[in-house]
């Protein structure tokens, strides 16, 4: 014989509607993360003579985020992608909604190469999207609003200064 353990109506409706707010709240959260901009914290530099706002992203799931979903940068605002190693660069501009300039760093963080103008990709499909090649191996790419590299006096071996202790990461 079986023992039946009743539980009455108004626990199993408190556990129900505490159901529903957890899933509930895992999906907004899902989603808020999916299709938000990247934030964190910001890094002061100078880029040649110019002052310079970074965002450090040095996780692959930071760099694969990237500038998604950003609608606006300011002009001395960036985002650097930190490697351990040099290695070829590709970058895409899947999800993202502004032009950018992308500036390429050796180990010493002298400008090796500069890709201006990267064209936004909105929410095109991925087999449409253009791939931009570096020609050189980097350890340090920064991606910056389009314009930047034509309006600031940028050339190849002009450094990057920033504290180099943003720069130490676990991950590649």
């Amino acid at each position: 014989m079986a023992i039946e353990q009743k539980i009455p109506n108004s626990i199993k409706k408190c556990l129900i509607f505490l159901i529903v707010i957890l899933i509930c709240n895992n999906l907004s959260c899902m989603a808020q993360s999916s299709d938000s901009p990247q934030i964190g914290d910001y890094v002061q530099g100078t880029l040649a003579t110019q002052p310079v706002k970074l965002l450090i992203v040095r996780t692959s799931a930071e760099k694969q985020k990237g500038l998604m979903f950003r609608t606006s940068l300011e002009k001395n605002e960036g985002m650097l992608f930190v490697y351990n190693l040099p290695q070829p660069m590709v970058f895409w501009m899947k999800n993202t909604f502004i032009p950018l300039d992308l500036i390429l760093f050796s180990p010493d963080l002298r400008i090796i190469e500069i890709i201006p103008d990267m064209q936004p990709g909105g929410k095109r499909n991925d087999s449409e999207l253009p791939r931009y090649y570096a020609k050189n191996l980097a350890q340090f790419a920064l991606e910056m609003p389009a314009g930047t590299t034509n309006n600031w006096p940028l050339k190849i071996g002009d450094k990057l200064d920033i504290p180099l202790t943003t720069l130490f990461s676990n991950e590649q």
